[in-house]
């Protein structure tokens, strides 16, 4: 666990008593994961706590980064039609227009198909050789990500709808 704090009397009281509440949290629930308070750009409190990785032991930091799972599906969304509006892309064209040569997917695949969920390609998180327990996840490549999880043929059942 680590903590910073700095001076001045009513930032001290504030930090005192964030550190109070999310210590009597502490005592009653597990967390793992990195607190940060800032106000006007002042740091008023930080913690890392339990593990980034219990597999392999390492403990959280304050710089430690998470996987932002499907929190960053409207940000992404958002994004792409910024894009869209400043006409720098295209949502009804082909996706693979806009991946990398290596990253290629069926032509016939939309940017709109990928925001709706409706590209029928393998939903990943369906890992029948289970990815996060099976595969050896220290060594593996973004290609062989892609070519072993996305690309597999799907079908309507397994299409990507979440």
């Amino acid at each position: 666990m680590t903590h910073t704090f700095k001076g001045g009397d009513l930032i001290q009281a504030t930090r005192s008593k964030l550190n109070t509440y999310i210590n009597q949290y502490l005592d009653l629930w597990d967390f793992y994961g990195v607190i940060q308070v800032i106000k006007q750009g002042e740091v008023l409190f930080e913690g890392a706590y339990g593990y980034a990785n219990i597999e392999f032991g390492i403990k959280n930091k304050i710089d430690s980064c998470f996987s932002l799972a499907s929190v960053s599906k409207q940000f992404t969304a958002f994004a792409i039609m910024i894009l869209y509006d400043q006409k720098l892309l295209d949502i009804d064209q082909p996706a693979q227009r806009y991946l990398p040569a290596d990253m290629q997917i069926d032509q016939s695949i939309t940017v709109h198909h990928l925001l709706s969920h409706t590209s029928g390609l393998y939903n990943f998180y369906n890992f029948e050789d289970d990815f996060f327990a099976g595969y050896n996840r220290m060594n593996y490549s973004k290609n062989d990500f892609f070519q072993r999880y996305i690309m597999k043929k799907a079908d309507k059942a397994t299409w990507d709808n979440i």
